[in-house]
């Protein structure tokens, strides 16, 4: 499976949004399970509920690949993104290797807005 754009990556997310709107929690209270029901039902066009990880190793291709993730402090692998639910901290980068963590007050957004200004700054360098 290719990468995700940043189009296909926000036309993701928007599915994945409108999908809890609506089938959580009065059907299910399983995101898989309710984007699963809207691909099959209401869906604008065709998506594939689960993202294939063969390409990506430990996890799904994303936006954040194009952009340059963040490196481990410790070991220097490329870290994942996780989203926190609720709390003072917004999203978490966590080592796949090390299991180190680094937790951050910035949102998926912020963060994608910070490693495209990066990016872009190192093209212009």
């Amino acid at each position: 499976m290719k990468p995700l754009n940043i189009e296909a990556f926000q036309d993701r997310i928007e599915a994945v949004a409108r999908a809890r709107r609506i089938f959580i929690p009065h059907i299910t209270t399983s995101i898989t399970l309710a984007f699963t029901i809207y691909q099959e039902i209401l869906a604008e066009h065709q998506r594939q509920v689960q993202l294939d990880t063969a390409s990506a190793g430990h996890q799904p291709p994303s936006i954040l690949d194009q952009l340059g993730r963040l490196n481990c402090f410790s070991c220097e692998t490329p870290m994942a993104l996780r989203i926190l639910s609720n709390g003072r901290f917004k999203t978490q980068w966590e080592c796949p290797r090390c299991g180190n963590k680094r937790r951050s007050k910035k949102t998926l957004n912020d963060w994608i807005d910070y490693l495209r200004n990066r990016f872009d700054k190192l093209a212009t360098d």
